[in-house]
């Protein structure tokens, strides 16, 4: 079932009217061939996934840091090590989502452009070079949330819709 929930949000995350006939054109089979249970679970599964895909981003401090923004290469070089300290003078500790998180791949796809396999390599080269440390990690939104707070300096990223009143957003990517 997997595959075909997978196949479902591929079709729907931007379709045209077209994509969205034939996705209607599929239901309709679904529900003869299997239920409506089915159809509910692949829709259900269908509207978060693409929720899911096209999450927007935000960039945050702790609610009482002195930073008011951060432009896309002032991230850059705080979360791949290129500066220890923010732009307001205080030492940076990045926090990253853990390695499995899509909200992790989408940002360093949108700041640096780059995927997962291309971040560990270049973590592994400075590692083992000397050159740098990666980002601490955290396994949970509110884990990030939690170091943010706790860690003077700390910087992170968050999907949207995780953003709450303890941390202050300095760079929104769409």
């Amino acid at each position: 079932m997997t595959s075909s929930v997978n196949f479902f949000v591929r079709i729907v995350a931007g379709a045209s009217a077209t994509v969205r006939d034939a996705y209607e054109r599929i239901a309709r089979v679904a529900v003869r061939r299997f239920g409506r249970t089915i159809l509910l679970a692949i829709t259900l599964s269908t509207v978060l996934g693409v929720h899911a895909a096209h999450a927007d981003i935000d960039i945050v401090v702790a609610a009482d840091n002195t930073l008011t923004h951060l432009n896309p290469a002032q991230t850059a070089n705080v979360f791949l090590s290129r500066t220890g300290t923010l732009p307001n003078g205080e030492p940076a500790t990045p926090v990253d989502l853990n390695e499995l998180s899509a909200v992790r791949d989408r940002f360093y796809r949108s700041i640096v452009g780059r995927t997962g396999p291309q971040m560990k390599a270049y973590w592994s080269r400075l590692i083992f070079t000397g050159q740098g440390e990666p980002p601490r990690s955290a396994n949970s939104p509110e884990a990030v949330k939690k170091m943010i707070v706790g860690t003077p300096g700390a910087i992170g990223y968050l999907d949207s819709a995780d953003v709450d009143k303890r941390v202050k957003v300095l760079l929104h990517l769409p």
